[in-house]
């Protein structure tokens, strides 16, 4: 339910490196959230698939770090929307990158454009080998490594509000609002980030 308020339309500028709020390339489309969770070696994993149509540099890290706090109560869960929302930029939590890995770029220009001449680009007849390679190598390389079990679960642990402020994001939201022109208040319309060809990735 967390990660799901990020799908749609969103200006992510909080949730990227070097982006401002005015800048048309932060605002990005995400198609979807699913997650599913697998036992291995006594222990129950979470793994969080996001497809979009094109992600801004951290997006994805910083998604799943908000996701996190909120989940761990260690930040509230209006600190998600008040980071899409506000022109204030805020510090989003960035989980570290191991355990991302792009799963699969998907074609659907080129397939509704040529499919019919060439054969659509397509790893579907494939998937149930696909994802048994990804239970017993992927994931378990991921789950058995010493860059998931000690960076990973320290960074988990480390989370705190000492460090990201998360009880003042309200205050902060409503003191730039404040200081705003009565005009520039107004928030600004959704729109598609393009047409590229959505990305998925799994971490």
């Amino acid at each position: 339910a967390i990660l799901q308020q990020f799908q749609g339309t969103h200006n992510f500028h909080s949730y990227t490196k070097g982006k401002e709020w005015s800048e048309p390339q932060a605002k990005r489309f995400i198609i979807r959230w699913r997650l599913e969770t697998f036992e291995l070696n006594g222990e129950t994993y979470v793994k969080c698939e996001v497809l979009g149509q094109s992600f801004l540099y951290h997006q994805i890290r910083k998604m799943i770090g908000m996701a996190l706090a909120i989940s761990r109560n260690v930040a509230p869960e209006e600190c998600l929307q008040i980071a899409l929302n506000s022109r204030k930029k805020f510090n989003v939590p960035l989980a570290p990158e191991f355990p991302l890995y792009l799963e699969e770029c998907v074609f659907n220009s080129y397939n509704k454009k040529h499919g019919h001449l060439h054969g659509e680009l397509s790893r579907d007849r494939f998937l149930s080998e696909i994802n048994a390679f990804k239970r017993a190598m992927i994931d378990k390389n991921i789950v058995e490594s010493a860059e998931f079990n000690e960076d990973v679960l320290t960074w988990v642990r480390g989370l705190n509000d000492g460090l990201y402020h998360f009880s003042q994001w309200k205050k902060w939201d409503e003191e730039a609002r404040a200081a705003m022109p009565a005009k520039a208040k107004r928030a600004p319309k959704g729109g598609s980030a393009g047409e590229k060809a959505p990305a998925k990735e799994a971490v």
